[in-house]
């Protein structure tokens, strides 16, 4: 019982000094995040979201005018650069405003796409099911009830996994929203994910992103 309880306190806490170590190409979490949404555009028109900072660049999406959960990345000069369900590049900071995040359900609605390193694996969730690839072997899951908001944090839940086939068989999820690094591209994922009990019983840890 000690050892499952240490466990679950370094799935909580993943600074402290039992869970630091991690390898060169581990996500990255970053813990200060920034959230914001669309302001000062009509609701017959949309933000575009750009490839650099510059009016001059390509728009890569448009977010709508009522578009909140909206996660600033970096700054430069008038420019912000965002994340939006997926999609990632830079807005004029004059139409967006620092706020809340709202609830899980309005993030994402249960449909994520997750992916970690050593081992690859990638987690794809969509109403009651998901599909767990590792190193190739894939899964298909269950998702048991809804994401479970944490008592005394807006910004953390708690999904479980189960087998169809497998009796007995549970995967728990802690999923955070922060920004998350797959350290191996320069995407930022608005989201963190820290999996226990898929591959021989180990924690595995990726970033998320709404499909």
């Amino acid at each position: 019982m000690r050892k499952i309880v240490a466990f679950a306190l370094c799935i909580c806490f993943p600074l402290s000094a039992s869970c630091q170590e991690k390898s060169a190409n581990s996500p990255v979490l970053q813990s200060s995040t920034a959230w914001s949404k669309v302001v000062n555009v009509s609701d017959d028109d949309a933000l575009n979201m750009r490839s650099d900072a510059s009016s001059k660049s390509n728009i890569v999406f448009s977010l709508p005018y009522d578009a909140h959960n909206i996660m600033i990345l970096d700054t430069k000069g008038a420019w912000s650069k965002v994340h939006y369900r997926g999609h990632s590049g830079w807005v004029s900071s004059k139409y967006i405003q620092t706020s809340e995040p709202s609830t899980a359900q309005s993030t994402f609605k249960g449909e994520l796409f997750c992916l970690g390193t050593e081992p690859h694996w990638n987690l794809a969730t969509e109403a009651n099911k998901a599909s767990l690839s590792i190193l190739g072997e894939q899964q298909e899951l269950y998702v048991s009830g809804e994401f479970r908001n944490s008592n005394n944090r807006t910004d953390v839940w708690l999904m479980s996994l189960s087998s169809p086939t497998k009796k007995h068989s549970l995967t728990l999820g802690v999923l955070q929203q922060q920004s998350c690094s797959d350290g191996m591209s320069d995407t930022d994922y608005p989201f963190s994910l820290h999996l226990m009990g898929v591959h021989a019983g180990s924690l595995m840890s990726g970033c998320c992103k709404t499909r």
